[in-house]
């Protein structure tokens, strides 16, 4: 079969002057042809210039920014944050052996302003409730390590916001932390 380029045109409208002029008849493109050497490649350049563009930094200034900024906490001026000392907290943990292991903890908490203190002293009681269930709970292997601390620390600032409500508390900071 022959293709579409092959077959001669016989509408006379569509043929270029050169073929009224000269007699000759210049073949029209076909719809493939079209698409495959001049679409497709036009739109592969556009892509790769795109590409180029955002790789390289280019466009909006909002991608610019580093995009672990968006989980990093914002830091505050000190002279705004007010840090509240909690009593140590000296909790059993449970041991795969069941031995008697201890955990001494000392933490404080970063509040924002001084009027948050007085509704936070209100609410130690409860506060120093949720901490003893969820400490009791853990297992030696919760505590090793430096994610281990980490989820510690995540845990007791989710308590402590629920039983302080409606204090903002922006972090738990562990002062010490001893296994014995």
């Amino acid at each position: 079969m022959a293709d579409e380029e092959d077959i001669p045109e016989e509408n006379e409208d569509e043929d270029s002057e050169e073929g009224e002029e000269g007699g000759k008849k210049k073949k029209k493109l076909s719809g493939r042809t079209l698409i495959l050497f001049i679409v497709l490649p036009l739109v592969a350049v556009i892509g790769i210039g795109i590409g180029a563009m955002k790789f390289l930094g280019g466009g909006e200034e909002e991608h610019a920014e580093d995009p672990m900024a968006e989980d990093m906490p914002r830091l505050q001026d000190p002279t705004e944050v007010v840090f509240k000392s909690l009593p140590e907290i000296l909790v059993n943990i449970r041991t795969a052996d069941n031995r008697t292991t201890f955990l001494s903890l000392k933490v404080s908490l970063e509040l924002n302003k001084d009027q948050d203190e007085a509704i936070l002293d209100a609410a130690m009681p409860r506060i120093e409730d949720k901490f003893q269930v969820y400490l009791r709970e853990l297992r030696l292997e919760d505590l090793t390590g430096a994610a281990g601390t980490q989820r510690v620390k995540e845990e007791l600032l989710r308590r402590v916001n629920i039983a302080a409500n409606p204090v903002k508390v922006n972090a738990v900071l562990i002062r010490e932390m001893v296994v014995q």
